[in-house]
């Protein structure tokens, strides 16, 4: 359980006014098109600073969504809504570790992790940015350091989804494929020509072009530069 403050706390009166000054300017500001979308949801166990959190990210126009405990989040995940996820390491139960490899276990795809600690471990960040977390940052946090984070990290997931949208667009046209049209599918990748493919396939000329006449329609391209493209470019 963390005691750790998470956020900086000035005891300067003029710092603590410029601060305020700061969060109504932010409050003022629209986020970027390209930051809204999704929910950014934080995992901590402390009440109190859970709710500095939630003020902080609300302030800027973000929707968010707070929870006490790994396995709280994991009872109300909805994979598709989430666009990054502000986790503490350390957490009572299973740890923000573990929390992250269990999304990327058990899910295709796994958003944007920003992990917050208080305690400087450099084998946990370099286990944690291993699996993929995008940020690690050691409390008490900056606002200001916070919030860039969590808007280059909402960016990432909007990329990354788009990503895997295209991805599984494309390998729905692969699946839909019959087991010749994809023989010649494989083949005509590897560079070979209609002729090459039905001397090996042991069929026609005439019938190696039906398939590869049909598999380009499945694969809705054009040319062989559209197909080699589209299977080139897949992250």
């Amino acid at each position: 359980m963390s005691s750790i403050p998470i956020l900086d706390s000035d005891s300067n009166r003029s710092r603590q006014n410029d601060r305020r000054s700061s969060k109504k300017e932010r409050r003022k500001v629209s986020m970027p098109s390209a930051d809204k979308g999704g929910t950014v949801h934080v995992i901590e166990d402390n009440e109190g600073q859970q709710t500095l959190l939630r003020r902080l990210l609300e302030s800027v126009e973000y929707q968010v969504e707070s929870h006490m405990s790994a396995e709280d989040f994991i009872a109300n995940y909805k994979p598709n809504t989430a666009s990054c996820l502000v986790i503490d390491v350390r957490l009572p139960g299973m740890s923000g570790l573990e929390l992250q490899e269990h999304i990327n276990t058990h899910h295709s795809y796994t958003p944007p992790i920003i992990f917050l600690t208080g305690i400087a471990d450099v084998q946990m960040s370099v286990r944690a940015l291993k699996a993929g977390c995008l940020e690690f940052i050691e409390k008490p946090v900056n606002e200001q350091t916070l919030l860039d984070c969590v808007r280059k990290a909402v960016r990432c997931n909007k990329e990354n989804n788009e990503k895997f949208r295209k991805n599984n667009e494309i390998q729905s046209r692969i699946d839909s494929l019959t087991p010749k049209e994809y023989d010649v599918y494989k083949m005509v990748l590897e560079g070979m020509t209609s002729k090459e493919i039905s001397v090996v396939q042991s069929v026609s000329y005439r019938t190696v072009e039906v398939h590869r006449s049909n598999m380009m329609k499945k694969m809705k391209t054009k040319s062989l530069a559209e197909l080699m493209k589209m299977v080139l470019t897949r992250a």
